[in-house]
């Protein structure tokens, strides 16, 4: 079983150098940044990667070509250079077609993305399946163009190639798996989402280093969205075996934990987040599941309905740098990555450690003759009455007394009394070691 553990300074300077590594790499959907990528993560944390050419079908979906750009820019027809992709590598937004002409500005402007809100960011603007060419700049810079005509060049290039998923497994005792999936290929973008990849690896060095594991664990590291159909369209019979897993994103910045529920809502994953966010401190949020967000979505999906609760800090529309060259590593912080690693431990050490027992009594036990009798300090009058706060010990007896009926898991008994989850496991392992009840399964 998985032990508690504490996040240390050193998983803190860990991700913090991996983050830090990754922010400069230029990287899209199929792209040698995205390859570059994972081969620096697997100094951290060994690799597989799993590699599927370009073109090939998946499901409704296409795995697309390689993206990259040589070259590109707009001048006034002085040839002055305004703006250019070595100096502003956002400007172009992924998977623009080629383009070298001259444009009315009328034109140019319904090809530009600027952000009036942050009027000096530039935006990230993709064009991923459209085959259009889209340009990001800062809105200053889009409001100030007068002339009559520019020159537009986008040097881009096509290519087959193949798109590239990093995956780590790591076997427990039984093949019931939980599995973690996380996105990559986002050029530049801190917050959204190096930090989800950073707090997963390093939860997966910490996992590994564990020698006993209940469950098996999965890692995914892949681009979104054609990433997660990619790996779901190629283990399809591996995901009868998957009992829920977790989305990692938006991990570092300042917000408190946000866990958004999976489609189903109540599934074992979602409580074992929802009970280890109780237990926190400060003002976390648990939020219903919402048809928008990332690759939840495709495992929550009709097919596999794979529960996938999100783990993040804000959520996409709530961090003003969104999307933009402002999310960078001024938006995270060491200790809030190092705040969302322990959280998402936490969960799973619930996970882990979650049984059903049942009792092998009638009425109330006699816990005297089994030196396990502890007296009830309730209420506010009488001689054994508790003003300390804390969950009375002798009243904890008397719930697990009561609720051990082999149906409902350990969990449950904590989310029925508002209690810590260790309170009931510690409690249920006195009864189990006196004989009074017996474990009949993993919750």
């Amino acid at each position: 079983m998985i032990e508690h553990y504490h996040s240390k300074q050193s998983n803190k300077d860990s991700m913090w150098r991996l983050a830090q590594d990754l922010v400069p790499i230029y990287r899209t959907l199929v792209s040698p940044g995205f390859e570059q990528s994972l081969e620096l993560i697997n100094e951290y944390l060994p690799l597989t990667v799993k590699k599927y050419p370009s073109g090939q079908k998946v499901f409704d979906w296409t795995i697309p070509d390689s993206w990259t750009v040589k070259e590109a820019y707009i001048e006034d027809m002085k040839g002055n250079r305004l703006i250019d992709f070595k100096d502003e590598p956002l400007f172009v937004g992924p998977y623009s077609r080629p383009v070298s002409a001259i444009v009315e500005r009328k034109e140019l402007l319904e090809h530009l993305y600027s952000l009036p809100h942050l009027p000096k960011a530039i935006p990230l603007c993709p064009s991923y399946y459209t085959k259009d060419w889209k340009l990001g700049v800062p809105h200053s810079f889009k409001e100030g163009l007068q002339d009559d005509y520019y020159r537009v060049h986008i040097n881009s290039d096509f290519k087959p190639s193949s798109l590239c998923i990093g995956e780590v497994y790591l076997p427990g005792a039984s093949q019931r798996e939980i599995i973690f999936s996380t996105y990559l290929c986002h050029p530049f973008m801190a917050n959204d989402n190096i930090s989800g990849v950073v707090v997963s690896v390093e939860l997966f060095k910490i996992l590994s280093a564990m020698k006993k594991r209940f469950y098996s664990y999965r890692l995914i590291i892949i681009p979104e969205t054609i990433g997660s159909v990619t790996f779901l369209y190629h283990h399809q019979k591996e995901m009868k075996n998957v009992l829920g897993g977790y989305a990692i994103t938006c991990c570092g910045d300042r917000n408190e934990i946000t866990f958004k529920k999976s489609w189903a809502g109540d599934s074992f994953v979602d409580r074992a987040g929802v009970q280890a966010l109780r237990e926190r401190r400060g003002n976390p949020r648990i939020i219903d599941f919402r048809l928008s967000g990332s690759d939840e979505r495709q495992f929550n999906a009709p097919g596999f309905r794979i529960p996938m609760p999100t783990v993040m800090r804000s959520l996409p529309s709530e961090f003003v740098e969104y999307h933009s060259s402002l999310d960078n590593l001024h938006c995270i912080a060491p200790e809030n990555l190092a705040d969302t690693l322990q959280f998402i431990l936490d969960t799973l050490y619930i996970l882990d450690n979650n049984k059903i027992y049942v009792n092998k009594y009638k009425t109330e036990p006699f816990l005297t003759g089994y030196g396990i009798f502890k007296q009830v300090r309730v209420g506010d009058f009488g001689v054994f009455n508790k003003k300390s706060s804390g969950l009375d010990p002798g009243y904890l007896n008397q719930i697990i007394i009561h609720e051990t009926d082999g149906k409902q898991d350990l969990v449950s008994i904590a989310e029925k009394y508002k209690c810590f989850f260790d309170e009931v496991k510690s409690c249920s392992e006195v009864f189990e070691k006196a004989g009074l009840i017996e474990r009949v399964d993993r919750g």
